[in-house]
């Protein structure tokens, strides 16, 4: 069963060997998905929310949501982190689902939706993800997936939104979706899925691609 830890700035989602961890800078929550191996005290950061500007220079482009208010729900294998957030004309809010599978299997479930008067040329969220060319395994419009070698990472988007890969940096990749915005509604949303699986795995299948 997944467990809180809540240390001050730090409020962190354990399920086996994964952490989603969510740590306030001092002006908003950041998170990261990690890989902590069995008694080890230092973990790996799989990915990391590449955060914009919290007053960006184009208000109708949003790189990232802004979070700056966190709480949590649920038990049993799932568990839930609310969060609400505004920058400029932009209001947030996103659940995040944590669940543990059998077999140390954990899935992530984000769903944001943001709330503008405004117009909204893009909306989108991005991560870095602590990888190497090689370790990706696949990656189009709707999956992004990475054999790691403890296990495997899948990036996967819902409904309308695609995923986009650009390299940053000889070991990091920023990996973001991007919202299908509608120009006469004022609220958009993203939906999207973290999954990490333990060997072995189904050959050619994996969450976002069955």
């Amino acid at each position: 069963m997944p467990e809180l830890h809540e240390d001050g700035d730090s409020q962190v989602f354990v399920g086996g060997e994964i952490r989603l961890a969510f740590r306030w800078t001092g002006e908003r929550w950041v998170h990261s998905i990690e890989h902590w191996k069995v008694g080890e005290t230092v973990g790996r950061v799989l990915a990391l929310s590449f955060e914009g500007d919290s007053l960006p220079k184009d208000p109708a482009r949003v790189i990232s949501p802004v979070y700056q208010q966190i709480h949590f729900q649920g038990e049993g294998p799932q568990r839930q982190a609310l969060l609400v957030g505004q920058s400029g004309p932009h209001h947030f809010s996103a659940v995040f689902t944590f669940e543990e599978r059998v077999g140390g299997d954990v899935s992530i479930d984000v769903d944001v939706a943001d709330r503008c008067r405004g117009i909204v040329d893009s909306l989108a969220a991005t991560y870095t993800v602590d990888a190497r060319s090689d370790e990706l395994l696949d990656a189009d419009q709707s999956v992004a997936v990475w054999d790691f070698e403890p296990g495997r990472l899948t990036f996967a988007v819902v409904s309308e939104a695609q995923c986009s890969l650009v390299e940053a940096g000889r070991r990091a990749t920023h990996v973001q979706v991007l919202a299908a915005t509608h120009p006469t509604s004022s609220t958009h949303r993203i939906r999207y899925q973290w999954h990490w699986q333990i060997a072995p795995f189904p050959e050619g299948c994996y969450p976002g691609r069955e």
